[in-house]
């Protein structure tokens, strides 16, 4: 995920405070720049605190969270590819400030000198503001400053900088915002309790909950895009973070936003990554924060998904976590009613409860919601059926009882030939259509239908596919259709062409985890597909190369030369284990590209080729453009440069050009340069 992306996907920062922060960002570059008392500065001090100003008329104060490349602002988070944005926060950095608070009564003169002290670049001073003593913190009355010098707390140590950097960053900005006070050399032990304590300490201090807020959900994207062991520590800090948050305190934050969508985007941003207990416990605190109340037995259904993820057994586990955050998922997408039982369905609730005595009024018709369920269980005692027994089974699965169907049929004699020949009548196109619109309410028995049915609902089946709106229900179809073998893979071929995307992306999957594909399936046509998310699977399915090995070359150039980014780095990943000569232009069309990470896989892809062009391409990363005053000499570290040096140690070490380059490693002092040349 790009850093656009993630700020396309987070909360957007609102216009007029976008506005003040680009006059402050202006307005400090001013400061730094034109001498004291030009009347260029003059103009910009007066549009801050205008702008201040107005900003101030409807708050008690605005708190602003500073991390290295993005400020924190009432829960949000500036865009990083914001060039004026980005070098404010780079300048606040710099001087080692965590968090600038501006109370309600601010007067032009602190504004002023605060202007004029944090203009100056913190590397051309004696110390940082930040670190300096507290007494010059504390000179503004309206103008609080929390520095930013826990140098102590890291997320994922053995990470390397780039995997580590933003979740450290944002840790460390969520602990000076916490804590509020720090200086270089603390030492900080059980970071995540502390900084816990000093959330539920806090109180009455809406501008502080908005910076706190803002951190967590930087905080949680950043885990939906992170994996290995730099997840599980960024992970385990975070949950036991939240973990040590009382409820009071979670509420609390949770409602700092005065909206539902608020407190929903909070929740989903952790509720693929915490463990389940901890996403549980963030969802009842946002089903209290507003009266959003959830019904008992969906909470009995979480909490039971929620144990057997946790503990249960081994077999289960997997599916149950999956089931749970796919069910949390499914709430907080429609989490609109303040009841979250309709009154039809109430009443149906009320009509189910009663006693089975309660028989119709004379000359009122049969109840059919006793009625029938009452006939299959004379059937199935009986062992006999009839018309009367498929009209009872339509009204059944119609009104959606298919848990007592279920249970009726399991209950029946093992040689039992009503119940047979019931399961076999489930498979109609007809009743199976049915079973699966309800799919959603019902899908522990939705499930055990279509594993007793069989191959008999592979066409209902995939019918269901193409128009399940219900995540949860596509998951469970995908999962009883890849478990039926190569049957589904001739009528999921069927549908394939001219469906629309997302029944086509869906089909692919099918077919890819088939154990043989169809032989007359040939994904590379579908990848080319117009939309990215069907090229993306047709390629996924080419770079396995397990069924046809043949194609992973060519997939290999169709997702290098894919104008999507996700497609796009499937290709880089997959050309890490093997890269076509193919490629070689289109991989050396991403040595420029925006992103930092995509350059240099791709340098890192070039390492592990052997051609001319590969070597040359590598040795312009490592070697400075060479002046004819100037010796021979190498780049400054970077990740790009870093990269190419470990290529040209591991595949070209021998080559005369590259034992230069390995001669200027030897020499050189630094750390990062001598290991990458595996010196060090």
């Amino acid at each position: 995920m790009s850093p656009a992306d993630r700020a396309a996907e987070g909360k957007t920062l609102s216009r007029e405070l976008s506005v003040f922060l680009i006059q402050l960002s202006v307005g400090l570059h001013k400061y730094g720049t034109y001498p004291k008392g030009h009347p260029v500065i003059e103009h910009a001090a007066s549009a801050v605190f205008s702008g201040l100003s107005a900003l101030l008329q409807q708050r008690d104060g605005l708190a602003i969270g500073v991390a290295r490349d993005q400020l924190i602002v009432e829960g949000a988070a500036t865009d990083t590819e914001n060039a004026v944005l980005r070098d404010l926060a780079y300048r606040l950095h710099r001087h080692q400030i965590g968090v600038i608070r501006f109370r309600k009564s601010i007067a032009p003169e602190e504004l002023l000198e605060f202007l004029q002290t944090v203009s100056a670049e913190a590397n051309r001073q004696e110390m940082p503001f930040g670190l300096r003593p507290t007494e010059e913190l504390e000179r503004w009355p309206n103008i609080e400053i929390v520095p930013f010098t826990f140098e102590h707390l890291e997320i994922g140590a053995g990470d390397t900088q780039a995997e580590q950097g933003r979740s450290s960053q944002l840790w460390l900005g969520l602990a000076s915002a916490a804590l509020r006070r720090g200086r270089a050399g603390d030492v900080v032990d059980d970071a995540p309790d502390q900084i816990a304590s000093a959330i539920n300490t806090h109180r009455e201090d809406k501008a502080y909950d908005q910076i706190i807020v803002g951190y967590l959900q930087e905080l949680g994207r950043e885990l939906r895009m992170r994996e290995g062991e730099s997840y599980h520590q960024l992970q385990s800090r975070v949950s036991q973070l939240l973990s040590s948050l009382d409820q009071e305190t979670v509420t609390r934050l949770l409602t700092v936003g005065g909206e539902l969508a608020t407190r929903q985007d909070f929740v989903a941003d952790f509720a693929s990554s915490l463990p389940v207990k901890a996403v549980l416990d963030l969802v009842q605190a946002a089903a209290s924060a507003k009266q959003q109340t959830i019904s008992h037995s969906l909470l009995r259904m979480l909490t039971k998904l929620a144990d057997h993820a946790d503990q249960g057994q081994t077999s289960v586990r997997a599916n149950a976590d999956e089931t749970f955050r796919s069910a949390v998922n499914d709430l907080l997408t429609d989490w609109t009613l303040e009841d979250p039982n309709p009154d039809t369905y109430t009443m149906v609730l009320d009509q189910l409860s009663l006693p089975s005595e309660s028989a119709p009024a004379a000359g009122e018709a049969p109840d059919h919601l006793s009625e029938a369920p009452r006939i299959l269980q004379m059937a199935l005692e009986l062992d006999v059926v009839g018309e009367a027994v498929w009209t009872s089974l339509a009204r059944v699965v119609e009104d959606g009882r298919l848990d007592l169907l279920v249970a009726s049929l399991d209950a029946a004699p093992h040689d039992s030939i009503a119940a047979e020949t019931i399961w076999v009548r489930l498979a109609d196109p007809s009743l199976m259509s049915g079973i699966l619109e309800h799919g959603d309410a019902h899908l522990d028995a939705v499930e055990r239908i279509l594993d007793r049915v069989g191959l008999f609902a592979i066409g209902p089946m995939l019918d269901a596919l193409a128009i399940t709106d219900s995540r949860t229900m596509r998951h469970r179809l995908l999962n009883a259709l890849t478990a039926l073998g190569a049957p589904v893979g001739p009528p999921a071929l069927a549908r394939l062409d001219g469906a629309e995307w997302f029944v086509q992306r869906n089909l692919l999957i099918v077919l890819g985890a088939l154990p043989e594909w169809p032989a007359e399936f040939h994904p590379e046509e579908f990848a080319i597909a117009d939309d990215p998310r069907v090229r993306r699977e047709a390629i996924k399915l080419m770079l396995q190369g397990q069924q046809r090995a043949d194609l992973r070359p060519q997939g290999i150039v169709l997702s290098l030369g894919d104008a999507d980014d996700a497609v796009m780095r499937l290709g880089i990943n997959a050309a890490l284990e093997g890269c076509p000569p193919a490629a070689e232009p289109l991989l050396a069309k991403l040595l420029d590209h925006k992103d930092e990470e995509v350059r240099v896989l791709a340098i890192r892809v070039f390492g592990t080729m052997r051609s001319r062009r590969a070597r040359d391409l590598l040795l312009q990363q490592v070697l400075a453009k060479k002046k004819w005053w100037r010796r021979t000499r190498l780049n400054q570290p970077s990740p790009e440069m870093l990269a190419a040096l470990r290529g040209l140690a591991a595949t070209w070490a021998r080559h005369p050009d590259v034992q230069v380059v390995m001669g200027l490693a030897e020499r050189s002092g630094v750390h990062d340069i001598r290991q990458a040349a595996g010196l060090a």
